[in-house]
């Protein structure tokens, strides 16, 4: 079979160049939008002031460059997510039915999430709100459900994190993950006088969710590739 693959990469290099891509697209119409005074520089008034990440996608040029950039580094993310599943069916081989159904619920669940995600890019509060929302809602939901699901693993079968640091940095991310979640719905009860805090929790909690992709590396590292074939595209172990 190894006469038949064209080229692989690891998963980790896919979940380097995704994240890479995503905060380099959010942070560049950020300052484009600051630039060009589509939303106000953070003291310009004299207090503080922050924009929804959606905001700077909103004016041009922010909205062709996350549109034209942003699709291919989900698709990446999404990639790796799924490997992240793979990964956890193999390593957890003893895990009983109701988890393995579980994970595979998780497995199918982060792929809509990143289509929520997409959803977000392509389509802005002010062209119509209820995708825009709704696809925003299904991401941030779904991104906390699938890190739960690892923790929880991790937690069931210890020997599946790479140590014990790297699961107590899993287990702290996702908790505050989830009450910067309750938070956000809290605060989205009157939108126009926390407007700023929620722009806040929205940035804390996209930094959050990728900063526990991110550890994952330790645990996939030289673990998981992509192999393309020429016959198939193969996750390799």
């Amino acid at each position: 079979m190894s006469t038949d693959i064209i080229t692989k990469v690891q998963s980790t290099h896919v979940l380097n160049i995704s994240m890479f891509g995503i905060w380099a697209t959010i942070w560049t119409t950020y300052i484009l939008a600051v630039l060009t005074g589509a939303v106000p520089p953070p003291f310009s008034t004299g207090s503080f002031q922050w924009p929804m990440i959606s905001d700077t996608w909103a004016v041009v040029p922010g909205n062709y460059i996350s549109r034209f950039c942003m699709p291919p580094f989900i698709m990446m993310w999404a990639l790796f997510c799924w490997s992240v599943s793979d990964w956890l069916d193999t390593v957890c081989w003893n895990q009983r039915y109701f988890m393995k159904l579980q994970n595979k619920a998780m497995r199918y669940l982060i792929q809509v999430g990143c289509i929520g995600f997409l959803a977000c890019v392509a389509v802005g509060e002010d062209e119509y709100d209820p995708i825009h929302s709704t696809g925003a809602l299904t991401f941030f939901v779904s991104q906390g459900l699938f890190c739960s699901n690892i923790v929880l693993q991790m937690g069931i079968h210890p020997h599946t994190a790479h140590n014990a640091t790297s699961f107590i940095f899993k287990l702290f991310i996702n908790i505050l993950y989830w009450c910067v979640l309750i938070l956000f719905a809290i605060l989205a009860r009157d939108l126009q006088r926390n407007a700023i805090a929620i722009a806040v929790c929205e940035w804390v909690a996209v930094w959050m969710v990728t900063m526990f992709h991110w550890s994952l590396r330790w645990e996939l590292k030289n673990t998981i590739s992509f192999a393309i074939c020429k016959q198939s595209t193969y996750l390799t172990l």
